[in-house]
């Protein structure tokens, strides 16, 4: 009767240990259903493999299958990503590198202090407050939230690249941002104070917003690309600036610049300029060697220079120079602004290339009758258009 009893309480004991076994015991807690169905949906490259996130397709996500991924990326838009309001169980998710999610646009609840291997964040949102000080490794910070007001840094970050956009922060001033090469501020119409020069490493700037009136430049002596956008400037501003330190130089929707003076060798390594929307410009001023290259002398007022867009860059085989622009009398792009997509007539396109103020290429498209915008985000764009003749155009585009 013994012997019988000790048997009975080890296959007991071993039917137990399979019932746990068939029972996951690291599911990962996912309160927003909408977030939940993108996770379960999303699919990602695995050397040669196309894997499923959600591995054994048990409708549900386990820690163990969290920690396998190492970049969440959706550049596109869907229903299910305009729906997500909280990233709750993204801290399960200890090895992602990159997020880069921006179109989910109604995002309020967001905690990415688990997410210590962060390298990149591209995001969309609603949230007002966004705290890295655990993302001690991000590098690259893109964020195109109406309602944020305020970020906080680790003093030990190491981030080289931020892009924002709000509607109602006041104050960009982070002196922790030691290492800050690229500064793009869009869309910043609340922004009351910004102090550059506190960025020493600043390279790359752009800048738009209704509310700054000043920026002093004299300490960035790397800066080398420069865009300003629908600002109400103090001229001053431009006698700071020391052109020579440029390869790139955009201004626009500015009505107090009257003059632009790129003499003295300043202007002879420019890759581009891009100037639109200057009322008051009357003159642009560059030194005679650089004239072979397609640049001008001087740009007197032409009826035209209010609406006037134009590319100008080293040599005429690469870009188009202002009287060639003028020549192209049948160019077209319509609907300009553009909402959804877009046409271009009367040039025979190469493929078309849409670029950032900073002169980053965001999209390309092989040449169509229809031309969809609707992968990206709200923003200003610069659309060079690539003929076959070697040639290029360019039109601000997409507001």
């Amino acid at each position: 009767m013994k012997y019988f009893f000790t048997i009975l309480i080890a296959i007991s004991s071993l039917l137990s240990e399979e019932l746990k076994a068939s029972v996951p015991n690291d599911l990962v807690h996912i309160p927003d259903a909408a977030f939940k169905t993108f996770l379960l949906n999303y699919k990602y490259e695995d050397g040669d493999y196309v894997r499923n996130l959600d591995r054994n397709q048990d409708g549900e996500i386990q820690e163990s299958e969290a920690l396998l991924l190492k970049k969440l990326t959706a550049l596109g838009s869907t229903t299910t990503l305009s729906a997500i309001k909280s990233f709750r169980g993204i801290e399960h998710f200890k090895n992602l590198s990159h997020i880069e999610i921006p179109n989910c646009l109604q995002l309020e609840d967001i905690d990415l202090s688990q997410n210590e291997a962060l390298t990149l964040l591209y995001l969309g949102g609603k949230f007002t407050h966004l705290d890295l000080r655990n993302n001690l490794k991000l590098r690259s910070l893109d964020i195109n939230n109406s309602k944020l007001e305020h970020i906080l840094f680790n003093p030990n970050n190491i981030i080289r690249s931020i892009t924002l956009t709000s509607d109602v922060m006041e104050t960009f001033n982070y002196p922790t941002l030691k290492n800050l090469s690229s500064l793009h501020l869009i869309f910043m119409d609340a922004l009351k104070e910004l102090d550059i020069k506190i960025y020493p490493e600043l390279k790359n700037l752009s800048l738009g917003s209704k509310t700054i009136k000043y920026l002093d430049f004299k300490d960035l002596k790397k800066l080398n690309s420069l865009y300003l956008d629908d600002l109400t400037i103090d001229l001053r501003t431009f006698t700071l600036l020391d052109f020579k330190y440029l390869n790139s130089f955009g201004l626009r929707n500015i009505a107090t610049v009257e003059q632009i003076d790129l003499k003295d060798n300043h202007s002879t390594h420019f890759e581009y300029i891009y100037l639109d929307a200057l009322p008051q410009l009357k003159k642009v001023c560059v030194d005679d060697e650089v004239e072979k290259d397609s640049f001008i002398k001087a740009l007197e007022p032409k009826n035209s220079w209010k609406n006037l867009t134009y590319l100008v860059g080293k040599s005429c085989e690469e870009n188009l120079s202002i009287a060639q622009i003028h020549s192209i009398k049948k160019l077209q792009i319509s609907p300009n602004p553009v909402k959804t997509s877009f046409t271009v007539k009367g040039i025979d396109v190469k493929y078309l290339e849409l670029i950032n103020y900073a002169g980053q290429t965001i999209k390309t498209w092989n040449p169509q009758s229809n031309y969809t915008t609707e992968d990206l985000p709200k923003g200003s764009y610069i659309l060079i258009i690539h003929g076959f003749d070697s040639t290029k155009s360019a039109k601000l585009l997409i507001e």
